[in-house]
C-alpha cells in the first residue's frame, strides 16, 4: 500500500489506540473490573484530557511518516504565524459580534423575551 492510502488508517489507528489506551483504566476503575480505589478517579479530568489530544497524535504521526521528521515542526511553526491579512483579522470579530447580536435581538421577531446576557448593555456591540 502507497503511503498516501495508508494514511486515514493510520491516523485512526494511532488516534484511538492512543486515546482509549489512557481512557481504559478510568473505564475499568468506574465499572469496578480494576479493583483500585474510586478516589483515583479524581485523576479524571486530566487524564481526559490527555486522552483528547488523541486526534493530534494521530495528525503528528502521519505528518513525521508522510513527509519526515521537519513536517510537524513546519506544521506547528505556521499555526504561530500571525502575518494574516486584514480580512483574516475582520471577519472573526464580525461573525462573533454579529452572531451574539443575532442571539440577542432575534427573539424579539417572535415576540419572546429577550435572551439573558451577561453584558451590561446592548451598546457593548458597537465596541
Amino acid at each position: 500500500m502507497k503511503k498516501q492510502t495508508r494514511f486515514p488508517y493510520q491516523f485512526f489507528v494511532v488516534t484511538f489506540t492512543w486515546s482509549w489506551l489512557i481512557w481504559l483504566p478510568l473505564v475499568l476503575i468506574g465499572k469496578g473490573i480494576l479493583p483500585l480505589g474510586k478516589d483515583l478517579l479524581s485523576l479524571s479530568t486530566p487524564v481526559s484530557i490527555l486522552a483528547a489530544f488523541g486526534p493530534a497524535v494521530g495528525a503528528f504521526y502521519c505528518l513525521r511518516t508522510l513527509h519526515g521528521k521537519d513536517a510537524v515542526r513546519q506544521y506547528l511553526r505556521g499555526l504561530v504565524d500571525f502575518r494574516f491579512g486584514w480580512r483574516a483579522w475582520l471577519l472573526p470579530v464580525l461573525v462573533l459580534r454579529g452572531s451574539t447580536w443575532l442571539a440577542w435581538a432575534l427573539p424579539e421577531l417572535w415576540r419572546e423575551p429577550r435572551l439573558e446576557m451577561l453584558l451590561p448593555s446592548v451598546w457593548v456591540f458597537l465596541p
